[in-house]
């Protein structure tokens, strides 16, 4: 990972797996690499049998994963919050800075918390939301202008999961992951606490790092 310094906030890219392509205006199209810094308004399209980890703050405590045929816009790096509009983002936030939130939003829904792990899935126009930690997540619909809808909070548990079929439907009535949710969640946690292993090991040898 890089250790230059930046003006602004910026995402790190912290691994990278396959094809993964950044969108901005300054720079055209860019194939991602480790180290590459992201800005607010880029977009990201992720490869088949790809994937981007993507960091929010200097100690990589908080971070997320850019799944296999997924497209997405960093809207702002703090407070972190993402436009998913079509695949899979997991979230492992360990350090949210204080009272601040990460989100994730897509066409139909808004998932916000302060420090968890979950995973927002938007695929054929239909969300769904899984929390893969004991930290609540809090899901939202979304109303016909694009704004949130507070009225239609639902609140995820541990390994529960909820559902929004399209825009201007409140969240379904959470029900319990299945094992194949399960299993797919254990699967990206495990791989992830490897990865971040590795990460703190680097980050000992190359502290001063201000980008972010």
């Amino acid at each position: 990972p890089t250790t230059g310094f930046c003006a602004e906030l910026k995402s790190e890219v912290l691994s990278v797996k396959g094809l993964v392509i950044a969108t901005s205006a300054k720079t055209g199209d860019r194939s991602l690499k480790q180290g590459d810094l992201l800005s607010a308004g880029d977009e990201l399209t992720v490869g088949n049998e790809s994937y981007v980890d993507l960091a929010y703050d200097k100690e990589w405590k908080n971070v997320t994963r850019l799944e296999s045929n997924t497209n997405a816009k960093l809207i702002s790096v703090a407070p972190g919050k993402l436009d998913l509009k079509d695949g899979t983002i997991f979230a492992k936030l360990n350090k949210l800075p204080r009272r601040s939130e990460f989100e994730v939003i897509t066409p139909a829904a808004v998932a916000t918390v302060r420090g968890t792990e979950y995973i927002t899935k938007h695929v054929r126009g239909r969300t769904e939301v899984l929390n893969a930690s004991a930290s609540p997540i809090f899901v939202y619909g979304v109303k016909a202008d694009g704004t949130k809808d507070k009225a239609s909070e639902v609140v995820l548990e541990r390994s529960k999961k909820t559902g929004i079929e399209k825009s201007g439907q409140p969240p379904t009535k959470p029900v319990v992951m299945t094992e194949e949710d399960e299993k797919a969640g254990d699967t990206l946690k495990q791989d992830m606490k490897y990865l971040v292993s590795i990460w703190e090991k680097v980050i000992d040898v190359a502290p001063e790092r201000s980008h972010l």
